[in-house]
């Protein structure tokens, strides 16, 4: 039987480490090592694993197995090509759920599959000087992300973008001082009944075709134009990323006179970690937007000094702690004290604080004795259609 190396690295882990702190970031690590192990006896249910999953080097993790091909109707080829598709997705699907949609999109990471030396008989051979050794197998054929190439052409996405074929979906967002809705989180999916309408999807494919500034600006125009049903007293919410942030576009996209009114309660989720020499130029075009009324949040803020220093810096009106914050709640005292010391210092910049991803009572409790001001999570309000919420909004008028 021939023998195989699975290789799945994550990048810049440096970076993520700082953005979320090494407490936070061990309790993740942990989790993807016991997720990784879940999604290899899936993906290699039919072969034989001939080594336990590795940790080779600091996110990276590696094992050696055989595929059990020797039937001649078999193509071993077009099998491992299926394992390395399917391997992206459900890695993809890990990092959203560990880091959460925005993040876990945005986590870039290497994954791929490649023959073993024919001399090679001792597995334990691989972990010889394996840093090198790997990161000479992902440069060479690391797989890229799953291609939507097969699902749809770049003209009809281009169409999408353009006749705005997507669902918009909002989410409440919680005072906890009154108790009350204030707001609501404009989400885009994909056309319904498609093979693009989960967001990872829309905008995995949008990042595919070179086109994510694009589907974004779509997806705030859209926004936009439902929050002219949303009653004066709800601000809207709508994510927007750095690039966008920084084009021309954008601005002439949203000076349009027929938004001049709802401006003042828009507030716009910056949705990426922005490099720190970009946070002058970030900073000057968000003066743009407070003077046409417009507010900022930084979105998917973690407990590391690279985020605070953003914070510091652009002083958002608002910074929402990501979700990957929130799960961590309850599995580690240290994690509970990194959200205090972040609270108090995102306060002390003069922003609100707001957390996403609440789903229990538990996050809920020990957020409030952060001194949390606003909350946005699943224990609260599930995303739906605009037009339900709406609707619903109208009722309790």
């Amino acid at each position: 039987m021939k023998k195989y190396q699975m290789i799945f690295c994550l990048d810049n882990l440096d970076q993520i480490r700082d953005i979320f702190g090494d407490n936070i970031i061990v309790n993740i690590k942990n989790n993807i090592d016991k997720k990784f192990k879940e999604i290899v006896l899936q993906l290699l249910e039919r072969h034989s694993i001939l080594s336990e999953k590795v940790e080779v080097f600091d996110g990276c993790w590696s094992l050696i197995f055989a595929m059990e091909g020797d039937n001649i109707l078999v193509d071993i080829d077009e099998q491992l090509e299926s394992i390395q598709v399917a391997g992206s997705k459900l890695i993809r699907e890990l990092l959203r759920e560990e880091f959460g949609d925005a993040t876990g999109n945005q986590v870039s990471f290497k994954f791929l599959i490649t023959p073993l030396d024919e001399d090679a008989n001792e597995i334990d051979s691989f972990e010889i000087d394996s840093f090198n050794y790997i990161n000479y197998l992902l440069e060479r054929e690391a797989v890229s992300d799953f291609k939507y190439n097969n699902i749809i052409s770049k003209g009809d996405f281009v169409d999408i973008i353009k006749e705005k074929k997507i669902t918009t979906f909002l989410q409440a967002i919680i005072s906890l001082k009154k108790d009350d809705i204030i707001g609501y989180e404009v989400l885009t999916r994909g056309p319904l009944d498609s093979g693009l309408f989960q967001a990872s999807d829309l905008f995995s494919a949008a990042a595919y075709f070179d086109l994510t500034e694009e589907l974004e600006l779509a997806a705030i125009i859209k926004g936009l134009e439902w929050g002219f049903s949303l009653p004066d007293k709800y601000m809207l919410f709508l994510n927007i990323g750095p690039k966008l942030l920084l084009k021309d576009t954008f601005y002439d996209a949203i000076s349009d006179v027929r938004f001049a009114k709802l401006l003042s309660r828009v507030v716009f989720e910056i949705t990426e970690h922005m490099p720190l020499s970009q946070l002058k130029q970030i900073k000057h075009n968000i003066l743009k937007l407070n003077k046409l009324g417009a507010n900022i949040a930084l979105d998917d803020t973690g407990c590391g000094f690279y985020d605070m220093a953003a914070v510091e810096e652009l002083r958002p009106k608002i910074v929402k702690l990501c979700i990957t914050v929130a799960k961590q709640i309850g599995a580690d005292i240290k994690v509970e004290d990194d959200i205090y010391d972040t609270v108090v210092r995102i306060k002390e910049a003069g922003s609100i604080v707001l957390a996403e991803g609440i789903e229990n009572k538990e996050q809920l409790d020990l957020l409030k004795r952060c001194n949390v001001d606003l909350v946005q999570g699943y224990y609260y309000h599930r995303p739906k259609p605009a037009a339900e919420v709406l609707k619903e909004i109208m009722v309790k008028v």
